[in-house]
């Protein structure tokens, strides 16, 4: 036995068909069955290729991206605060200076440790 569900957006289409007469349904049915063979439905239902499948997922992945970023707030530098349970773990931790050359200082960890 099957079973159909109806979608919503396809809920007030059967309310208006679910009542009419037999020889109504059946000349809908009959002018759907027809309308399948027309050159534009079948075109449009026409699968498509591995290429055009994959240029429209990216196409659709780019435009949900868009719209997330969209959505997304933005955040400034000066929005930025360090909780006060972080600043009690760092307080005594010097900071460091502002010309540091953390490439130099990377490096020269490295040679200490490995040689």
């Amino acid at each position: 036995m099957e079973t159909m569900v109806l979608e919503p957006e396809t809920l007030k289409y059967w309310n208006l068909i679910k009542d009419a007469s037999f020889k109504v349904k059946d000349t809908l049915i009959s002018l759907l069955w027809k309308s399948m063979f027309d050159e534009q439905i079948v075109s449009a239902t026409k699968p498509l290729t591995d290429e055009q499948r994959l240029k429209e997922i990216t196409e659709i992945r780019k435009h949900r991206e868009k719209e997330l970023w969209a959505k997304m707030p933005v955040i400034k530098p000066e929005d930025i605060k360090i909780s006060p349970w972080v600043e009690n773990i760092v307080k005594d931790v010097p900071k460091i200076p502002e010309d540091t050359d953390y490439d130099k200082v990377k490096l020269d960890y490295l040679m200490e440790k490995y040689g």
